[in-house]
Formats: structure tokens, C-alpha cells, sequence
């Protein structure tokens, strides 16, 4: 069934885990007229179950419960039923059973399955064949392995899960010698990982993130939403967008090698990329099959990724915009921690679009500090004698 057929007034099935990403396309297809269908990889409610966008939610935390929960909406309905994942778990899996899904269900991904493209070492060939540049780096299966490859790339170095889902972002670990190298290596390992990527860390003055967004249509047709230049993070470690811009181009990043990144990927859907930007260069860290996180302030400058891609529509040329934007629940833990003066992150969060805080949909906010505040007292409460 042709994607252009969808429209407001239809089903969207939106699956992800408890993020602010979820959150953001969950608004961003409610506020576009279009039915949000909740499917939530977990088996509890969260902070994005509050939003009032959400019109129907399911449970699912096995991978065959998001497929019942998809076969079940979609039989359902007489119209199309689309689906937009915003987890990387989540994409996979959708992408896994891409061939037995209804007929009426146009969900994204690559024929044969995400998995393939998820290797990190094999993104790297791809982005080079599309002339983007990659850090030097090795995939390693032990701790000697992993030190002789340090020491031929020249510390630093950065050590990462080589697929996404295999481990977690915050195990992503920065060494400058060779014994923070083999303490790094032997977490790695003595935790269940039967191999990872070394990589030369890209660093110096002018060294920040950039985040390229945009979909490809079920026409072939690869639209570039926006180009994202990074100003701050939180966590440090794990590289999550706090506070940042939208640029209309970014020096050293061609947006027509992205789009033949995606194109000869195969990818159907929404896409983010990322790239580490140093000394006038910008290289390829990878690719997100899915929404990327800050999509939400996108919509607030009136380019709604979700609901562009559900209708099919293609755009002409990536947003842009002075005023940052702020993921703000995130962004105050560097007041928190002493990384920026109280007065100067207020100004700045006044002069700042924020994508959590939304007039209109506090119910989730109200529960997210809610449940942090429970949570942080209750492991602090000395624990009862049974």
C-alpha cells in the first residue's frame, strides 16, 4: 500500500521504551491530526503513557508482543496503519518482520532486516563508499587484541559496543594510555562482550557533534530535515543532545553523500546521523535507523518529520534556526554539577526553544520529576527489617 495515502484522521502506531524521544513523535503525530496508537516496549506506564496524544497504548516487552500488538491494530482498521519506531531495539525489531506484517501496515526499515547495517564496522565501509570520512579503527574480540590496536592508533582512543543493542551507550569508554585501555577492555569483556570497536577519538578545539535528520519515502526520494551542530550533551559520555541549533549546512558534511548513504542502504524510513566534527573535518559515527531524539524541536519550527514521512511528502531543504533549542530536563544537570553558572543556563533556558516542557502536554513533565523525586528518595530511605 502506497504511503501518500495515509492522512490525518488515520492510525500512527508510535513504539519505543520510556524517552523523551517517544514523547516528541508522539506529539508531533498528535498534533498533526493523525490517531497515536501507543506501543510501549516495557510493562509499565511512564511518563510518555500521560500524554494526552496517546489514544490507545500497549504493553509489549518480547519482540513477538510487538508484533501481536501490530497484527491486532492493524487488523482493526480498514485504513492504512503506519509505524514509526524511536528506539534502536525498536527499529530492529519492527524491521525484522517487515515481510509478515499486514497489508495495510507501512512500517520502516531494509528488507532482510536492520541487523547487518546495526554493525557499527560495517556502517564505516558503507559511509566511506559514499565518500564520508570514518575515524581509523579495528573491531576486536579480546583485551590483547585491543591493546595492540590502541597502541597502532595512538591514544586517545574510544571503545563502543560494535552494535548498538548488543550493549549499552554509557559502557562507551574514552582511554588516553594503555592502562585505561586494558581496564576498559577487561569491563568489556568480563561483562559479556564478545567483541568491540576501537577507534581513534577525534578530538581537539573546535571538536563537537553533529546530527543530520531526514527520512527516505517510499518513492525513493531521500529528503535532509535538518542538520543539528551540538553545543552541549548530557551524560558527557554517551553524547545525548542537551542544547544545540539547527544550521542549514555544517562545513565538511555532505548532505548528497548522506542521502546516497541512505539510498544505497536501502532504508525506507526516518534516519539519524551522526558525525564527530575536528580540525575542518567531519566524520561518519553512525547511523540511527529511527527518529532521532530532538525531532520535536523540529516540529516547532513547522517541519514535523513523523507526520512528513507518514504523508509522503518530500522536502526541498533543511530547516534552520538562531534560537537553540533545549532538552532541558537533561541540560540542568550541568548546574547540577557545576558545569555552567546558574545565571548563565537560566538565560540561556529563557532563549531557548524547549522539547520537554510543552504548554499544552504537562501531565507527562509533571510525572517525569515526580517519579525522579520518588525514585531519588526512595533509595535513600534505610531499608525495614522484615
Amino acid at each position: 500500500m502506497r504511503l501518500d495515502k495515509i492522512k490525518s484522521g488515520d492510525t500512527v502506531v508510535v513504539i519505543g521504551d520510556d524517552h523523551y524521544n517517544t514523547l516528541g513523535v508522539v506529539r508531533s503525530l498528535g498534533e498533526a491530526g493523525f490517531v497515536v496508537a501507543l506501543v510501549l516496549m516495557s510493562d509499565h506506564a511512564t511518563c510518555v503513557t500521560k500524554s494526552k496524544w496517546v489514544s490507545g497504548l500497549r504493553f509489549a516487552p518480547s519482540d513477538a508482543s510487538v508484533y501481536e500488538a501490530l497484527t491486532e491494530i492493524c487488523a482493526a482498521s480498514h485504513r492504512p496503519v503506519a509505524v514509526v519506531p524511536t528506539s534502536d531495539k525498536a527499529a530492529i525489531v519492527v524491521s525484522g518482520f517487515l515481510e509478515d506484517l499486514p497489508g495495510n501496515c507501512v512500517a520502516p526499515g531494509i528488507a532482510g532486516g536492520l541487523l547487518p547495517l546495526e554493525d557499527k564496522a560495517t556502517a564505516k565501509a558503507l559511509a566511506r563508499s559514499c565518500g564520508l570520512n570514518t575515524a581509523a579503527g579495528l573491531v576486536v574480540e579480546s583485551v590483547a587484541g585491543g591493546l595492540e590496536v590502541s597502541k597502532q592508533l595512538n591514544f586517545p582512543v574510544i571503545i563502543k559496543p560494535v552494535v548498538s543493542v548488543e550493549g549499552l551507550k554509557s559502557d562507551i569508554s574514552i582511554a588516553y594510555t594503555s592502562e585505561e585501555a586494558s581496564q576498559c577492555l577487561k569491563k568489556f569483556f568480563s561483562g559479556g562482550y564478545e567483541r568491540v570497536l576501537i577507534e581513534e577519538y577525534i578530538c581537539g578545539k573546535d571538536s563537537h557533534m553533529v546530527e543530520v535528520m531526514g527520512y527516505r519515502s517510499r518513492n525513493g526520494v531521500s529528503s535532509v530535515a535538518g542538520v543539528i551542530e551540538k553545543i552541549r550533551e548530557y551524560p558527557l559520555a554517551n553524547g545525548s543532545t542537551s542544547y544545540a541549533r539547527f544550521v542549514s549546512s555544517h562545513d565538511g558534511i555532505d548532505l548528497d553523500a548522506v542521502r546516497s548513504f541512505i539510498d544505497k542502504a536501502g532504508f525506507f524510513g526516518i534516519y539519524d546521523m551522526e558525525f564527530k566534527f575536528s580540525a575542518g573535518k567531519a566524520y561518519f559515527i553512525e547511523c540511527n535507523f529511527r527518529v532521532g531524539a530532538p525531532s520535536y524541536a523540529m516540529t516547532q519550527l513547522g517541519c514535523n518529520v513523523p507526520a512528513l514521512w507518514v504523508s509522503g511528502a518530500v522536502l526541498s531543504h533543511p530547516v534552520s534556526d538562531n534560537r537553540p533549542f533545549m532538552v532541558e530536563q537533561r541540560d540542568v544537570f550541568h548546574v547540577i554539577k557545576g558545569n555552567i553558572r546558574p545565571a548563565k543556563w537560566i538565560k540561556q533556558f529563557r532563549d531557548s526553544r524547549h522539547i520537554f516542557a510543552v504548554k499544552g502536554d504537562m501531565r507527562p513533565v509533571r510525572a517525569y520529576w515526580s517519579d525522579l523525586m520518588l525514585g531519588r528518595i526512595a533509595g535513600h530511605l534505610p531499608v525495614g527489617k522484615s
